[in-house]
């Protein structure tokens, strides 16, 4: 039989977020934004978003490369969008968090990969 997964809740400060699972820590460097409903772009310095729905639009992957963002949809959809002609898993369309959901992003230096 397999052991029990912990996962510890997310602790968010104005730099760092850091996701604790069976002990191992992994962390996210960049400023915590709280997007409303709207359409928000963010900042190179943004590492986690909670978009409270609307639209989410990264910023540049180029210059980037290893930057991790992790987008949390906290009250409805939300439509996360690359920059220009940049992909996202190498699509140029859209991607959808449903509410409650999170995805992380990590940028090669020319577009943007969930992981």
């Amino acid at each position: 039989m397999g052991g029990v997964l912990r996962i510890e809740p997310l602790m968010l400060n104005n730099k760092l977020a850091v996701v604790r699972i069976n002990n191992l820590i992994d962390s996210v460097a960049g400023d915590v934004s709280t997007p409303g409903s709207g359409s928000t772009t963010l900042k190179g310095t943004d590492g986690v978003a909670l978009a409270d729905g609307g639209t989410v639009v990264l910023h540049t992957a180029v210059g980037y490369a290893n930057k991790r963002i992790i987008i949390k949809a906290t009250n409805g959809m939300v439509t996360v969008k690359s920059d220009g002609q940049e992909t996202i898993d190498t699509c140029s369309g859209d991607t959808h968090i449903p509410r409650f959901h999170a995805i992380e992003l990590l940028s090669d230096g020319s577009n943007w990969w969930i992981i």
